[in-house]
């Protein structure tokens, strides 16, 4: 059947219009996807040795410097209370948590959203002690392990280990869980040069810090035992990147600072990964920390800060482990 003139053109423009329906749904459905992409908040949330206590100067341009944290976690808070660091952070980040370790060197966090304190503790196996709490539906355990020895680093990390997998946080379809903190400890992933390594080892204090030779000085390997239990045995990612050097500063560089090494971490679950049995290798981690180095932090600490950001998730399976306690 040969079509008239007027039907081939009613028919063509009735093609044409489906066309741009078509079109104009495409549209629709990628500006959807693209407005959901644009809900996706992030958090920042960082972690900052800050030299013991800081100093009234120093504090005050930390304050400036951390404001657009959403989470914050400080250790050597020397000279700090509970009082008083809550009312120097409140019209900032209302919400604080301390602990008052037994060392002197006090740990504490701040957010600008409430906190539930899981668990905080200073005794023993731990040398200064640890603070385990929840906010912004992530649970955060901050921590600062032992800078003397990595035996004890390492019972430190089995204790903790032990801690997360008591209130049953790092299995699948729990909220994600980052540890933090300086950890006083090399990794794996990090290359130092031979003269770096001379240098600890041939101090009697770094040595004790960073090897445990059994006083053989044929063996100048570092004890990584404390970093590969939290990788291992934790199911933890280090975020950081490889020789990104978190000391020292030209704030102190003494001999327990005597190489550029990288002593504060931020490990992250794998509740952070689709498939929680992809073992990745460190350079293809999903998400990355960063090492703040600038010529205004460099002035107010001997550890640079490290920061984090995360996608705000909504998750209505916050439990209350307070009755656990």
């Amino acid at each position: 059947m040969v079509l008239k003139k007027k039907e081939y053109t009613c028919v063509k423009d009735k093609i044409i219009i489906i066309i741009l329906l078509i079109i104009i749904m495409l549209n629709i459905c990628n500006n959807n996807v693209n407005a959901k992409k644009e809900e996706v908040k992030m958090i920042n949330i960082m972690f900052w040795n800050i030299f013991e206590g800081g100093g009234q100067s120093k504090m005050k341009n930390i304050k400036h410097y951390i404001q657009q944290q959403d989470i914050v976690t400080f250790s050597e808070l020397n000279h700090w209370n509970e009082e008083t660091f809550h009312e120097y952070f409140k019209d900032t980040h209302p919400y604080t948590i301390f602990l008052k370790t037994k060392t002197g060197y006090h740990l504490g966090c701040i957010s600008k959203q409430p906190i539930e304190e899981i668990k905080k503790s200073n005794e023993i196996p731990m040398h200064h002690g640890y603070i385990y709490f929840q906010s912004y539906n992530y649970n955060i355990l901050l921590t600062h392990l032992s800078p003397h020895s990595s035996v004890v680093r390492l019972k430190e990390v089995q204790h903790l280990n032990a801690l997360t997998r008591k209130y049953n946080v790092t299995i699948d379809k729990q909220l994600p869980l980052l540890m933090m903190g300086d950890m006083n400890t090399l990794s794996t992933v990090d290359k130092y040069e031979e003269n770096e390594i001379m240098k600890l080892f041939n101090n009697k204090l770094t040595r004790r810090k960073f090897f445990n030779n059994n006083n053989d000085d044929d063996d100048k390997t570092p004890d990584y035992a404390p970093y590969k239990y939290i990788i291992n045995n934790n199911n933890m990612y280090d975020t950081g990147t490889s020789n990104d050097y978190t000391v020292p500063t030209p704030v102190n560089t003494d001999f327990m600072h005597a190489a550029k090494l990288r002593l504060d971490y931020i490990f992250c679950s794998n509740t952070f990964y689709l498939n929680n049995n992809d073992r990745r290798s460190h350079d293809d981690v999903m998400i990355h920390s960063i090492v703040h180095k600038n010529n205004v932090v460099e002035k107010l600490s001997d550890h640079y800060p490290i920061s984090i950001s995360l996608p705000l998730h909504h998750d209505n399976r916050i439990e209350s482990y307070k009755s656990d306690l």
